[in-house]
């Protein structure tokens, strides 16, 4: 009976592998849109000056506040570019616009490549004096070359100069931050010829992704302009970035963009390749921005309420959205100030949940994830004092492997009990087998007398299924094993495939051990069936990450020992 259901659970584990695969989960439902006629209406203008009419008609004319415009740049003065630098990133920003033109990770390379040649094989050491991977240049999820136009850019609305491409005056040409310098602040600054003056400043943090800004408006002018102030943010779609991974549960190949966004408590998200229309959205947004699986580019508004949020449909490679600010009429000799901040980083714990928006929110682990945080946790503490994420898995299986000892102790005796008992039961079946009642009432009567639970061996398995979901979560998902290293002529990415497909095999060989050393419990035909179980997970496994593949395998080794330990002792 418990191999009936041992083998249950693992067609069950192979059809919902396989379904998932070619069945992806539905999207999140999005949050109701405005309806096309409130889109752009302004908020009401409570206790604010009004002017009279006659001098209402001087005002600048006011233009739409999220409709997006492209510069011309053709007769500008000479752009400027400002860097700066820190020991998690290189910013650059441009005098045109005061935006955030490139921004590369120090700390990530684009991927690593293996040349399908690994000293595992005895003629690759024909190749020993060969690079074994190569790294590309720094991660830049901010990119000029890409879109043309640069985040960060203002849309302050309250005239035709305004609207138009601003240069600004820089108050320095570079920053550089580090264990010494922790913090420095970079400003920019435009003046019309009626004397209204942008300032946009950003303070940097040597230890932190996030980037303070203050955007102000100044009037110095003998008129009050009517503001409708918004931030806008264009990102470039990658092609590469668009391709549905292979393997099974997704993204063990691909990178998918998505334009993601927090609304009151629920995190919005709209694959960049399904974004076929304009859309506006309003409340209390917490954050917009987009994301890949490892990275995220956000921008936190300080006020939440009365926000206006709008993407637009992805056009010459290029994708963007506006983040709107509560209208205000700013009179003469006055200042108006609409802070934010950015995150433009890893989707690492440990830097997003040092600032604003909520946006450890970001790293979920969907259904696992009150499981899979706190194995993250622990991982990365294995990592503090073994700096070796390959090495932190493996002490992880041991260290899970010795919590579930007792169970899987318990299961294995269990099913080594009903291995011996199984020609009572036979007879049984053969005695009572025009008589299923009588049969079903005289076998669990023979279970009670032996002290022999027929679901014994089934129950822990059970227990541990939530474990390894969640595990594969955290080792397909953290940003961590991103490029970590294991074995540098063999594996250098935990989060990718082996590209030797040595573990995975190691793993079906071990899985088939394990198999041959069970004891047989019912049907031979059962049996048989079993032990066709590892090739199949062998095929599978050929794609998953091989952080997961390490886990199994040493899960499967440590099975072995403590089998062969209870087979000795039965004997």
């Amino acid at each position: 009976m418990e191999k009936r259901v041992l083998l249950a659970i693992i067609l069950s584990l192979a059809v919902l592998l396989i379904w998932q695969a070619l069945f992806p989960p539905p999207k999140p439902e999005k949050i109701p849109e405005i309806p096309p006629g409130e889109q752009l209406k302004e908020q009401p203008r409570s206790q604010k000056p009004v002017p009279p009419p006659a001098e209402k008609e001087q005002t600048a004319e006011v233009v739409q506040a999220l409709t997006p415009t492209q510069p011309d740049r053709s007769s500008l003065p000479p752009e400027k570019e400002i860097v700066i630098t820190t020991d998690l990133y290189r910013a650059t920003f441009s005098s045109h616009g005061a935006c955030l033109k490139r921004f590369e990770l120090l700390r990530y390379k684009n991927r690593r490549n293996l040349p399908g040649i690994c000293f595992v094989f005895p003629f690759s050491l024909l190749y020993k004096d060969k690079q074994i991977y190569q790294e590309d240049s720094f991660k830049e999820l901010i990119g000029y070359d890409l879109t043309g136009s640069c985040p960060l850019q203002t849309l302050v609305d309250g005239g035709e100069e305004l609207s138009q491409p601003l240069v600004f005056t820089e108050d320095r040409g570079f920053l550089e931050l580090d264990s010494s310098n922790e913090q420095g602040t970079v400003s920019f600054t435009w003046k019309s010829r009626e004397g209204v003056a942008l300032t946009k400043q950003f303070t940097f943090s040597n230890d932190s992704y996030f980037i303070e800004c203050g955007f102000s408006l100044e009037n110095n002018s003998s008129l009050p302009i009517d503001l409708k102030p918004a931030v806008r943010w264009p990102q470039g779609v990658r092609p590469e970035a668009q391709e549905k991974s292979g393997g099974f549960f997704g993204g063990l190949g691909g990178d998918i963009q998505q334009f993601s966004y927090l609304l009151g408590d629920t995190i919005n998200r709209t694959e960049v390749k399904d974004i076929e229309e304009d859309k506006v959205f309003s409340g209390e947004i917490k954050w917009s921005g987009f994301e890949e699986k490892y990275f995220l580019s956000a921008l936190i508004p300080h006020e939440e309420e009365d926000l206006k949020l709008k993407i637009f449909e992805p056009q010459n490679g290029e994708v963007s959205f506006h983040l709107g600010f509560p209208p205000e009429t700013l009179s003469p000799q006055n200042q108006y100030t609409f802070p934010a901040s950015v995150y433009i980083g890893p989707k690492d714990l440990n830097y997003l949940e040092k600032g604003r928006g909520e946006l450890g929110r970001v790293v979920s682990f969907g259904f696992f994830d009150p499981v899979a945080k706190p194995m993250l946790f622990i991982l990365n503490l294995f990592y503090a004092f073994i700096p070796n994420y390959g090495l932190a898995i493996i002490f992880l299986s041991v260290g899970i492997k010795l919590i579930f000892w007792p169970l899987t102790h318990k299961s294995q005796k269990s099913m080594k009990e009903m291995q011996k008992i199984q020609p009572k039961i036979a007879e049984l079946k053969e005695k009572y087998k025009n008589n299923k009642e009588e049969l079903n009432r005289k076998t669990m009567e023979f279970y009670r007398a032996n002290k022999v639970n027929p679901l014994g061996g089934c129950l822990p398995i059970l227990i541990q299924i939530p474990v390894f979901f969640a595990l594969y979560r955290v080792l397909l998902n953290s940003i961590e094993l991103r490029h970590a290293s294991f074995i540098s002529f063999w594996i250098n990415d935990l989060a990718a495939k082996d590209p030797t497909y040595v573990s995975p095999l190691l793993m079906g060989g071990s899985m088939f051990l394990q198999q041959k050393m069970t004891p047989t419990v019912g049907d031979p035909a059962q049996a048989k069936i079993m032990l066709v179980m590892p090739i199949m997970f062998t095929f599978m496994f050929l794609s998953f990450p091989s952080g997961l593949v390490i886990y199994w395998l040493i899960s499967n080794v440590l099975s072995i020992v403590q089998q062969y330990y209870i087979n000795k002792q039965s004997s």
